[in-house]
């Protein structure tokens, strides 16, 4: 590690020598470094996070040269290039361009800072600029004094003669400015949007911001105001009047590299539209289906937005464009020209990883795509995956583990249920889909596993960003057809590994909600959310009891499982002026009851991986501070390091390189437990301990990422392991990249498709 730690103070140092930030300036120019506010008054501030993040947020931009002022360096490294090119990118891509300080940016400052205050309701502050400089570096400081903050005391809605003025009065609620809440213009804009959006969902679509104008009174007194909102008069007879649905046009053969006029004329009229003749890809009932609006009624802008999307929802259109126009009559004609997509693909992925003991792996997958089966928005898939693990050693087989999996699955735009009949969703279709899959998994010279799965469920969207999946029937079945007298003498020792691999039946059901909400001016910030609910074997188990005095716990011979398990995995992704950082929680339980002592097999859960602690091999780390026999070569690293709690954490800084090429820093954190077992007690989790039992890896990315499809190479390298003695210590001060043997021990290289989460 001392080694390594001289080799980085060097490389500092020198990148701190050479990258220097004034590098190629004029000798009068000065960089700008940023802003700097200090309140005068901040008894008076009654929200100061707020205010201060507002604040941060409308500085102007400042110069931002990259860790080492590596990006000016990058920006300096040619004085001029092409539009395109590698010098361009040098410059453009991984360079910034230095930003000069001008003496305006001070009276610009002042008016940002003024400006903001007032829209806050600090109707009587003040600002005070001046910049401070040192050598070639100069920022901007400002004096604040806030003063008293106003309240609203009345607001006063439009009593002109307007016919839409008397129509939208009793429709539009006042959820954003209420007497004694702070005058604030973000609020102001929130109701104006509210009235407009309700101008426009009731028959008036060409009512815009410029015609909506509140006007506040600061006459009142004790720093209390009075908001009146104003229709603007307009020279247009027509704006203000009152508009129904007219013709409505549906051309499922748009092209936007061809964007030909429509002929109107040869259309086929259906009940609520008029289609371009010729088509016929998908049936006239689950067409029906998407459109939410009817010749003749009032004008809604919210139900053509729905018909949109009930249009994309369908999966077939990659693009939805709706156009309008305007008749004599008060009637307006909508236009919904649709690009589809190509109804059949097929895709491929493959993901490699490697661990300690010489393991190298290899997964594979295949898939047939087709998003109109029976031309009703039918969507059928069939997949074929496959993966391999060998082992470089002295008399191994050259496959040592082998997986391969067959799957299909039918999804319909509808609630399919017999004898039962349900009203689609407003906003989205709502699906029902149908699955089967086959798998066998082989380890050589020990045992073969077979295992087939059926389910039936329901997916469905409340809002744009909240969906549900229901599973009321979650079919399993598990085969051990064989195992070798080494496997058999292994599993004799332990009853979870045991009961592991028993041939067994799983009927249960299962609801997944997901929240995914992504900020509309930054798509970067993202929360995301997913929890999922597992039950089985209750209501068999009922229905034996109801029927049957003594019931057995088997069905058809083999014996059904009981559990529930509960997993909750929380995303949160912020964007930053350079890159995003992502994190990751994970937190899963499964427990087992009635008929079943252990969680099945398949149920259990792990980490490590490509996806996981990327650290470690799949299933290389716990249950808790369990060591297998031999960790180098042993069947425990297959079998049996899985549990029944989940804890992981990962954080991942990623940030773009050169076009592409994006990198990313990472850590990752976690570990299984079991509830209870008395032939591993160093397994069970302990609320006072396993905090204890966390192990902990880093390592960097290199991701190539063509927007529709990322490749993924991570190196990783353990910085809290388990050592011989079942504890788990940190491991940074042996960290030596440059020694042999410890880049074989450590280093995990991973590949895979698509980011990590």
């Amino acid at each position: 590690m001392k080694g390594l730690n001289w080799y980085i103070s060097i490389f500092i140092l020198t990148a701190l020598y050479s990258c220097s930030g004034t590098k190629g300036l004029k000798p009068s120019d000065q960089l700008f470094t940023g802003t700097e506010v200090q309140f005068l008054d901040q008894e008076n501030i009654s929200d100061k996070n707020t205010l201060n993040r507002d604040i941060r947020l409308s500085y102007l931009k400042q110069n931002t040269p990259g860790l080492f002022n590596i990006k000016t360096w990058f920006y300096n490294w040619y004085d001029s290039t092409g539009t395109k090119g590698f010098k361009h990118a040098i410059k453009y891509k991984m360079g910034s361009e230095p930003v000069i300080f001008r003496k305006a940016l001070v009276r610009q400052t002042e008016n940002r800072l003024q400006n903001l205050l007032i829209g806050s309701g600090y109707l009587n502050s003040e600002v005070s600029c001046d910049s401070i400089g040192k050598k070639r570096k100069v920022k901007v400081v400002c004096e604040v004094l806030v003063n008293q903050r106003f309240k609203i005391d009345s607001v006063f809605y439009p009593s002109d003669t307007l016919p839409m003025t008397h129509t939208l009065r009793p429709m539009h609620s006042i959820d954003f400015l209420k007497h004694g809440d702070y005058l604030q213009r973000k609020n102001i804009i929130k109701d104006r949007d509210a009235f407009i959006e309700t101008a426009h969902n009731n028959g008036f679509p060409f009512v815009s911001n410029e015609d909506v104008v509140f006007v506040v009174d600061t006459t009142v007194g004790n720093n209390l105001v009075d908001i009146h909102l104003q229709i603007r008069p307009s020279s247009d007879s027509t704006k203000y009047e009152r508009y129904r649905y007219g013709d409505i046009y549906i051309n499922p053969n748009f092209s936007l590299e061809y964007d030909l006029p429509l002929d109107t004329n040869n259309m086929i009229q259906k009940e609520n539209y008029k289609i371009s003749s010729g088509y016929s890809f998908l049936k006239e009932k689950s067409l029906n289906k998407a459109i939410y609006i009817k010749e003749g009624i009032i004008y809604n802008q919210s139900r053509s937005r729905i018909t949109s999307k009930r249009l994309l929802d369908l999966g077939l259109f990659k693009f939805v464009n709706v156009k309008t126009k305007v008749n004599s009559n008060n009637t307006l004609d909508q236009f919904f020209d649709l690009t589809t997509y190509k109804m059949e693909s097929i895709t491929g992925e493959i993901e490699l990883n490697n661990r300690q003991g010489n393991f190298l792996g290899a997964v594979g997958k295949v898939s047939y795509i087709n998003k109109n089966l029976f031309q009703g928005a039918e969507r059928f898939e069939i997949s074929l995956a496959g993966g391999v693990e060998t082992q470089f050693g002295d008399q191994q087989p050259f496959i040592n583990t082998s997986d391969i999996t067959l799957e299909t699955s039918l999804t319909v735009p509808s609630i399919v249920l017999p004898f039962f009949s349900f009203k689609t969703f407003r906003n989205y279709i709502p699906k029902t889909f149908m699955s089967l899959g086959l798998n066998q998994q082989i380890r050589t010279g020990f045992y073969t596993v077979r295992s087939a799965n059926a389910k039936y469920g329901f997916k469905w969207n409340e809002s744009e960003y909240k969906s549900s999946l229901l599973v009321p029937l979650d079919l399993q079945w598990l085969f051990v057809p064989n195992t070798s007298t080494e496997f058999d003498s292994i599993i004799a020792d332990d009853p979870r590994l045991e009961l592991s691999f028993q041939n067994t039946f799983v009927l249960g059901w299962s609801y997944e909600y997901i929240y995914n909400k992504r900020n509309k001016f930054n798509p970067i910030n993202q929360l995301y959310f997913k929890g999922t609910f597992e039950s089985a074997g209750n209501i068999l188990n009922g229905f034996k009891h109801l029927f049957y005095k003594n019931p057995s716990p088997t069905v058809w011979g083999i014996d059904f499982s009981q559990f529930v398990r509960l997993t909750t995995d929380i995303r949160k992704y912020w964007a930053m002026d350079v890159g995003s950082f992502a994190s990751r929680f994970v937190v899963g339980t499964g427990f087992a009851f009635g008929n079943s002592t252990e969680v099945p097999y398949s149920k259990q859960y792990s980490v490590g991986g490509a996806n996981d602690l990327r650290a470690f091999g799949l299933r290389r780390i716990g249950p808790g501070s369990f060591i297998p026999v031999d960790p180098e070569n042993n069947i425990n690293q297959f079998i049996d390091q899985t549990g029944d709690i989940k804890i992981e954490l990962n954080l991942e800084y990623r940030f773009p390189i050169l076009g592409y090429f994006k990198g990313a820093l990472f850590v990752d954190a976690g570990n299984v437990w079991l509830y209870s077992n008395q032939n591993r007690p160093e397994g069970v989790f302990k609320f006072n301990n396993f905090y204890n039992e966390i192990a902990v890896g880093t390592g960097f990315g290199l991701r190539i990422d063509f927007d529709f499809f990322v490749l993924r190479f991570d190196t990783a390298f353990p910085l809290r392991n388990i050592n011989n003695n079942g504890n788990f210590t940190w491991v940074v001060n042996d960290v030596n990249f440059f020694d042999s043997n410890w880049r074989s021990d450590n280093i995990v290289f991973n590949l895979g498709i698509g980011y990590p989460f």
